[in-house]
């Protein structure tokens, strides 16, 4: 029997010798709620459980990562650009699918390896370069236009010289924090970390939000020559 099963046949104990039915009746609601937000909790952190009890408070050692993004110019000749930025060693390179997505970076921290699948560790939380989904895309160009982005849960300007916002969004049923830029191009370019509600507010959700502030705060972009 788990817990609330045992909170809740405990309760019945009492109600059944002295409370009326309309008290029964109330109490059941809540205990249905409660049980409906505990079973949440353990279902969004049940995917990378071990990161609470295993996985050191400290971040591993900065490591620069490379993009080759290819543009072309108002002549319609194409160039190509090194973007450049310093994610922690928690993050571990893989790869996703999806078109929109340039890079995907998965957190395990407990991983040594340079490659992660994405499918089997879906549940963890995640850093990508993602210019073309629609909650980077169209966020750039509302901001651009106006300065603001309405289907933010809130938003910032950036102090980092390359990065124009902070934002917060739903993302698929968890959250993404992003920051908004343009590209060498003038394109909407997105840095993102994406994580399951149940962690926000926690010790682990400061850790990753310092490690997205590290690399906006390092992204670089250069041309070079084809």
């Amino acid at each position: 029997m788990g817990f609330i099963d045992s909170f809740s046949d405990a309760v019945n104990k009492v109600l059944d010798k002295a409370a009326s039915p309309e008290t029964k009746e109330a109490v059941d609601r809540v205990t249905e709620a409660i049980g409906e937000k505990v079973n949440s909790f353990i279902d969004g952190i049940s995917g990378f459980a071990p990161d609470f009890a295993n996985a050191p408070s400290h971040a591993k050692p900065l490591r620069v990562r490379f993009q080759e993004l290819y543009f072309f110019d108002e002549n319609g000749k194409d160039y190509k650009v090194k973007a450049s930025f310093s994610l922690s060693g928690d993050f571990v390179e893989s790869k996703t699918n999806a078109g929109e997505i340039d890079a995907i970076y998965l957190y395990v921290p407990d991983c040594n390896d340079m490659f992660v699948p994405f499918e089997s560790n879906e549940a963890r939380p995640y850093f990508m370069i993602a210019p073309d989904i629609d909650e980077v895309y169209c966020s750039v160009k509302e901001y651009l236009e106006c300065g603001k982005v309405n289907s933010a849960i809130w938003l910032q300007p950036s102090d980092h010289p390359n990065m124009l916002f902070r934002a917060k969004f739903e993302y698929y049923g968890d959250y993404m924090v992003m920051y908004g830029y343009q590209r060498r191009d003038g394109s909407p370019g997105g840095m993102c970390l994406v994580y399951k509600k149940a962690i926000d507010g926690s010790v682990l959700c400061g850790k990753l939000l310092t490690q997205l502030e590290e690399a906006a705060e390092s992204y670089r972009e250069e041309k070079l020559d084809i």
